[in-house]
C-alpha cells in the first residue's frame, strides 16, 4: 500500500428515511412485475407506490448481477452503491445484502469452495491459458515480461498458506512527502482515509504505539515511520472479517529453473541463508548445508524478488515433503536427514532422503513396479522407506530394499531461456535478473534426464508467489480461469512437464453462470467435440492393446484358422 493511493474518506450514507403509509393498489414487484402468488412481497427501502414492492429472490439477483459486472480484484471493487443501496430513492435496503463471498460461493458451488485449503491445487484451465498465450504473443518481449501472464499460462500452484485477515495495514513512509501524503488524505477526524472504498483508521500501533490523541500524534509524527491502520464502518467501528477476507497463497511448480541458473541475487540469498546457518550451528552444519541440492522456480508474480517458500523432499510423511518458509531452515532440515542416513548407508548412488527413485524388481507386490516415488529415511536393516507418488493418489509409505530401487532420470530442472530472451533480460541487480522472467512453462519443451548424484538432500526453492483473498480467488474461478484439485505426491514429484498434464482428469471447474466469461463458454463450445473425438480414439487404442494382449486373440491369429463364411443371406 501506497501514501498516493489514498484519499479523504467518502461522508457516511444519509439515514434511512421512513416510510410514509399511504393507500396503494394490487402489490407487485417491481423487478418481475408478479405478485405475492410468486412469494413474500417486501419493501426494502423508502420507495412507494409501484416501486415499493419487492420479491427477496428479485432483489439478490439484481445484486448478483451487480457483482458480476465488477472486476474480481479487490483493487478495482470500491463503493458500487447499486448492492447497498436502492438507485431510485437513493436510500440503503433495509435488508442486509449477501455478502461477496457468499455469492462467489454460489457461483463457484461449495465442493470447490471447500478446497481452498492448505495442499490442494490451483491450475489454470486450458482455455484461459490459450488465451492469454495469444496475448503474448502480439506483445513485444519486454511487455510480455512486465505482464503477469506469463505467471499464469499452463500454471499449476499448490496452496502453501490460508491465513485469516485481521484488517490491518501497514503503511510505511520512508519520506516526509509521504507523511505529507497522508496527512493530505485524512478526513474531519485527522485519523481516518479512504482506500479502493474502505474507510481505514489509523491506530495505536507501529509508530503511534501508546498514543492517546491518534491525530495529534500523526501531525507531529516525523519520518521515516511505519503507521498502522485497521478497516472501519461508517460509524467507527471496526469492520467484522469473515472467511471471505483470507489470504491464500501458492507457488508455481510448473516453472523451474535450469540447473545451471544463477545470478547475483541467488547467489546472496544462498550465502546469506548458509551464514545464518553458520552463525546459529556453528561451521561443521554450513558444510554439509552447502552439499544440499537447490532447484529453483518461478513461484509468481508476488515478491518475486525473494525465495518465500521451500518444499523438502523426503518429509512430510506419505506426501513426501514438507512445506518451509525460510530457506535456512529447509536448507537444515534436507542436511541433517541426508547427515543422519549417511551415517550407516552410502549415499553415493542417489539412494537417500530426498532422492527421487523407481520402485523394480519386486517380486509380490509387482503392480509398484515402475511406480515413482520419493526416499524418505532409513528403516530396519539395509531398507529405506519410501513415499509413493502413484498416478491414482493413494498416499502410501512402503519399505524396500536398496536393490528394488533405482534413481529416477528425469530432471527437475527447467529448460533454459531462448537467446533472445536472455538478451533481453539484463544482469544488474536492480532487475530480477538472469532470464528469471523468460522461464517457460516446463511443458512447453522436452522432458530433461540426468544421471544419478550423491543423495545429500533436496530443497525447491519458490522465488515469489501468487496470492489471493478467498473471494477473488473465487471470483477468478467462477469466470472460468482456474480449476481446483486436492494436490497429490506426484505432482511435486514427477518431472515438471508432467505437473500440469497430470490434473487433466481431475480438475475439478465452476459451471457455466452469468458470471464465466462469454470467450471461455464459446472456447469450452469449440473444443467439446475435439475432446469426445480423442477420448474415443483412446477408448479404440485400449481396445485394440487388449484385443491384442488377449489369450484367445493370440490363438485365433497363431494356431486356429479363419472360420468359414456365413451361408448367402445369414447375418
Amino acid at each position: 500500500m501506497e501514501p498516493d493511493e489514498l484519499e479523504p474518506p467518502l461522508p457516511p450514507p444519509p439515514p434511512p428515511q421512513p416510510i410514509i403509509e399511504e393507500e396503494e393498489g394490487e402489490r407487485m414487484c417491481r423487478y418481475c412485475f408478479d405478485g405475492e402468488e410468486e412469494g413474500e412481497l417486501i419493501a426494502p427501502c423508502a420507495c412507494k407506490g409501484g416501486q415499493r414492492w419487492v420479491h427477496l429472490e428479485c432483489l439478490r439477483r439484481w445484486q448478483r448481477m451487480v457483482l458480476v459486472s465488477q472486476p474480481t480484484h479487490p483493487m478495482f471493487h470500491g463503493d458500487d452503491l447499486r448492492q447497498q443501496t436502492c438507485n431510485v430513492c437513493k436510500q440503503p435496503y433495509t435488508c442486509e445484502p449477501p455478502t461477496r463471498h457468499d455469492l462467489m460461493r454460489s457461483f463457484t458451488g461449495v465442493e470447490i469452495a471447500s478446497l481452498v485449503d492448505v495442499g490442494c491445487i490451483i491450475a489454470a484451465g486450458e482455455e484461459f491459458s490459450r488465451e492469454l498465450e495469444e496475448q503474448l504473443d502480439g506483445m513485444p518481449p519486454y511487455l510480455r515480461h512486465a505482464s503477469s501472464y506469463e505467471h499464469w499460462c499452463r500454471s499449476a500452484y499448490v496452496i502453501t498458506g490460508v491465513q485469516d485477515d485481521d484488517g490491518l495495514y501497514e503503511l510505511t513512509l520512508d519520506t516526509e512527502r509521504s507523511l505529507e501524503r497522508l496527512r493530505e488524505a485524512l478526513g474531519s477526524d485527522g485519523a481516518t482515509v479512504s482506500l479502493r472504498g474502505k474507510r481505514l483508521r489509523a491506530t495505536a500501533r507501529g509508530s503511534l504505539e501508546g498514543a492517546e490523541d491518534i491525530g495529534e500524534a500523526l501531525a507531529a509524527l516525523e519520518a521515516p515511520a511505519t503507521v498502522v491502520l485497521v478497516e472501519v464502518n461508517a460509524d467507527g467501528t471496526p469492520t467484522p472479517r469473515s472467511c471471505g477476507d483470507d489470504h491464500v497463497a501458492a507457488v508455481n511448480v510448473c516453472r523451474p529453473l535450469p540447473e545451471d541458473w544463477d545470478n547475483p541475487r541467488s547467489r546472496a540469498a544462498v550465502a546469506t541463508a548458509l551464514d545464518t546457518i553458520s552463525t546459529k550451528f556453528g561451521a561443521e552444519w554450513r558444510e554439509e548445508c552447502d552439499k544440499v541440492r537447490l532447484v529453483h522456480h518461478v513461484g509468481g508474480p508476488c515478491d518475486a524478488r525473494s525465495i518465500v517458500r521451500c518444499f523438502v523432499l523426503g518429509t512430510g510423511g506419505a506426501r513426501g515433503y514438507s512445506i518451509v518458509e525460510s530457506l535456512p531452515d529447509a536448507m537444515l532440515l534436507a542436511a541433517r536427514l541426508a547427515k543422519k542416513a549417511s551415517e550407516s548407508r552410502d549415499l553415493s548412488q542417489g539412494i537417500g532422503p530426498g532422492a527421487r527413485v523407481r520402485l523394480q524388481n519386486l517380486a509380490t507386490a509387482t503392480d509398484l513396479n515402475g511406480v515413482l516415488g520419493v526416499v524418505l529415511d532409513t528403516a530396519r536393516g539395509d531398507r529405506w522407506k519410501v513415499a509413493l507418488a502413484s498416478e491414482d493418489g493413494t498416499s502410501r509409505i512402503v519399505t524396500c530394499r536398496p536393490e528394488t530401487l533405482v534413481p529416477e532420470t528425469s530432471s527437475l530442472y527447467g529448460h533454459p531461456p531462448t537467446p533472445i530472451e536472455q538478451n533481453e533480460s539484463s544482469d544488474d541487480d536492480e532487475s530480477m535478473d538472469g532470464g528469471i522472467e523468460a522461464a517457460p512453462p516446463a511443458e512447453h519443451g522436452a522432458p530433461i534426464t540426468s544421471d544419478a548424484t550423491p543423495a545429500t538432500g533436496t530443497v525447491l526453492c519458490f522465488w515469489g508467489d501468487a496470492r489471493w483473498s478467498r473471494t477473488q480467488l473465487l471470483g477468478e474461478i467462477a469466470r472460468g480461469h482456474w480449476g481446483m484439485c486436492r494436490a497429490y505426491a506426484r505432482d511435486v514429484h514427477a518431472a515438471p512437464d508432467q505437473r500440469r498434464s497430470g490434473l487433466e482428469d481431475r480438475l475439478v471447474f465452476a459451471p457455466v453462470t452469468a458470471m464465466t466469461e462469454e470467450s471461455i463458454v464459446r472456447a469450452r463450445t469449440q473444443m467439446r467435440p475435439l475432446r469426445e473425438q480423442a477420448r474415443l480414439a483412446a477408448q479404440g487404442e485400449e481396445g485394440a492393446a487388449e484385443d491384442a494382449a488377449s489369450p484367445r486373440r493370440a490363438s485365433d491369429a497363431s494356431n486356429e484358422p479363419p472360420p468359414p463364411p456365413s451361408p448367402m443371406g445369414s447375418p
